[in-house]
């Protein structure tokens, strides 16, 4: 009993020394400074998505058709693109990374290394041979985007970007929002 009246006590005292620290006017301009600033800041990233997160281009954006052999699939918890299905993300903003989806690549030609882009923008370059299974840690606010994103594998003659594709496959991937 002694110990519920003192956490009372205490509650009441720190209400108390919240409220002397600042007025209700200061709190609500503050309040609405912040607010205003956060609508500017979402405006802006609506607008300009790629510019605020410095995303650049990596890969041309273009038409590619398939070219040499080997595969690749996506694959998360709603299924997977090996049937031509599409693969539903639904992100968590309150964790990093936001969400992940894995991939598998087999059959390639691994004395060349595989250059994986996520929306034209490199994410990683892996050495892939026989078969690879790995994930896209989708952990920047554009990779979980509402919409379609594309993931790009490309293989390269003489692991030279500026060279020809030896190797070609994409696949999507669709986030909505909870």
């Amino acid at each position: 009993m002694k110990k519920l009246i003192l956490v009372g006590v205490l509650a009441g005292a720190m209400m108390f020394s919240l409220c002397a620290c600042g007025g209700e006017e200061t709190n609500t301009t503050a309040l609405a400074d912040n607010q205003s600033a956060v609508q500017e800041t979402a405006e802006e990233n609506a607008e300009t998505p790629e510019v605020e997160a410095g995303v650049e281009k990596d890969l041309p954006e273009g038409d590619y058709e398939e070219v040499g052999d080997g595969t690749l699939y996506l694959v998360n918890q709603s299924g997977t693109t090996e049937n031509g299905d599409e693969i539903i993300v639904y992100p968590d903003m309150n964790s990093i990374p936001f969400a992940y989806v894995d991939y598998q690549l087999w059959d390639l030609d691994g004395s060349v290394q595989t250059y994986i882009y996520l929306d034209g923008t490199e994410i990683d370059k892996q050495q892939i041979g026989e078969g690879y299974q790995g994930s896209l840690f989708l952990d920047s606010e554009w990779q979980v985007s509402e919409g379609v994103h594309k993931v790009e594998t490309v293989q390269y003659a003489d692991n030279d970007p500026a060279n020809e594709m030896t190797f070609y496959r994409s696949e999507t991937y669709t986030v909505k929002a909870n």
